[in-house]
């Protein structure tokens, strides 16, 4: 119905506005540096959105945060022991570790099983009689075997 009424939720967004900027604050304190404590913000958030939208298989929910959880703690074990210097290399090694341990879960656990269930997909429409017979999958991808009979009649009439 177009008569609906459209609502903004107001409340959970300040509310989320005000707890970041009071993170920010409490971690820009901690760090001594609003820019570390902003990019940690930043990389925790990015890392949490990683982790809802990519990580479904049980291996991945169960270790890939272990990684995340060691390479973050060993940032602020490294910010601690250091009193904060290179702590801008530091970030950066902590952020490539985690890109590489999310790369790493996503090709070896996620996408395998993406690729099932595409296979499972296509194997059930094709079954179903949703895709013309004359189509197969050969090494993952939609070839017609029409093309080749095409191909074939137009050298025959060519000759």
């Amino acid at each position: 119905e177009l008569n609906t009424n459209i609502t903004f939720p107001a409340a959970p967004l300040l509310t989320v506005i005000l707890a970041l900027v009071g993170m920010e604050a409490i971690m820009s304190e901690f760090f001594e540096d609003t820019t570390t404590a902003f990019y940690i913000i930043l990389l925790v958030w990015l890392c949490d959105q990683y982790d809802s939208v990519c990580c479904h298989t049980p291996i991945t929910k169960r270790y890939w945060l272990r990684f995340f959880y060691l390479y973050h703690t060993a940032f602020y074990a490294y910010h601690y022991r250091f009193s904060g210097q290179y702590s801008g290399l530091a970030l950066l090694t902590m952020w490539l570790f985690t890109q590489h341990s999310m790369i790493y879960f996503f090709h070896h656990y996620e996408l395998p099983v993406i690729l099932q269930q595409a296979q499972i997909r296509d194997i059930l429409l094709r079954n179903n009689g949703q895709i013309p017979l004359n189509f197969t999958l050969n090494n993952n991808n939609l070839t017609n075997n029409n093309n080749n009979i095409n191909v074939n009649n137009n050298n025959n009439n060519n000759t």
